[in-house]
């Protein structure tokens, strides 16, 4: 664990300029609302790119199997251009655009 959170680097591009960003209400955080999210990308003049993420639990499920519970992240489509991520299979969701209520999928 030490090993791969502080002496290998993170696998994005100049991890140092990340940073995370979220709401507080009576002293907690709380998560963005989407609508929050995009009027702060369309007013944003600090930022080089902005992107949202949120865990879910979610039921995968596979003809045939019964359904698994997973656990799993919905993202904005600009999420790896601003993570500049080298993971395999990024680049697909680069040019999609974020929609409310539009799922993107790797073409």
């Amino acid at each position: 664990m030490l090993s791969a959170t502080f002496l290998r680097p993170l696998p994005y591009v100049d991890p140092d300029r990340l940073i995370a960003v979220s709401e507080t209400r009576r002293g907690d955080e709380i998560s963005v609302s989407f609508s929050n999210f995009l009027d702060w990308r369309a007013q944003n003049h600090s930022f080089a790119e902005l992107a949202a993420f949120v865990g879910r639990g979610m039921a995968l499920t596979a003809q045939g199997t019964a359904p698994e519970r997973i656990r799993a992240q919905l993202v904005t489509s600009s999420l790896f251009r601003t993570l500049a991520s080298r993971q395999r299979g990024a680049a697909a969701f680069w040019n999609r655009r974020t929609t409310p209520g539009r799922h993107a999928s790797p073409s």
